[in-house]
């Protein structure tokens, strides 16, 4: 397009202030003539959404997202002139993030918990961390593709009766070669 500027390249996003229902991120790499186009994506690749941006960032303000689930967003920069007419880069690679994780629910019997999660959108593994403290000192304790997952030991030592451990789970989803994780805060239970 005569007069246009070419097209500019996103370098990267960070993404902040991620809840149900908002998401916002910083846009690397276009400067201040460009606007950006924003793609929502569910995990699985559905488009939900478009939006338009800024060339700083975007804010993202959308009941489809939830709580509970992966997704992916694809931007890219645009020059708009006088009459409408639009000269766009390419769109990026999809950038995932993650939404708050639910809590999974814990029981005990027999020396063992059990953790159960409600299933997270996008993901494939689940691993649960356990430790004798709230925060911190936490070991992998299990990893499972399914729900749920049960847990009878902290490191070596078998859980013991009266102890109170806490727990806590991460969720991954693997796409384009790379792994993301979503984390719910630790949550505590009591062997009887």
């Amino acid at each position: 397009m005569e007069g246009a500027p070419s097209a500019a390249a996103v370098n990267g996003l960070e993404f902040y202030n991620i809840q149900q229902g908002h998401c916002y991120f910083y846009i690397e790499g276009l400067s201040d003539i460009y606007t950006s186009q924003v793609q929502l994506y569910d995990a699985f690749g559905n488009l939900l959404d478009e939006y338009d941006g800024e060339a700083s960032g975007a804010v993202l303000e959308d009941p489809v997202i939830k709580n509970n689930g992966f997704y992916a967003v694809k931007v890219r920069g645009c020059y708009e002139q006088a009459g409408g007419y639009a000269g766009c880069g390419e769109w990026t690679d999809p950038y995932y993030f993650s939404t708050a994780a639910k809590p999974f629910k814990l029981s005990q019997k027999n020396g063992r918990i059990t953790a159960k999660w409600t299933k997270v959108q996008g993901a494939g593994q689940y691993t649960v961390y356990i430790s004798k403290k709230p925060s911190g000192g936490f070991k992998k304790a299990a990893s499972t593709s399914s729900v749920p997952a049960s847990v009878r030991k902290i490191g070596n030592a078998s859980l013991k009766s009266g102890k109170a451990y806490y727990l806590k789970g991460e969720e991954e989803l693997t796409a384009d070669g790379e792994t993301y994780t979503a984390s719910g805060s630790a949550q505590k239970i009591k062997m009887k």
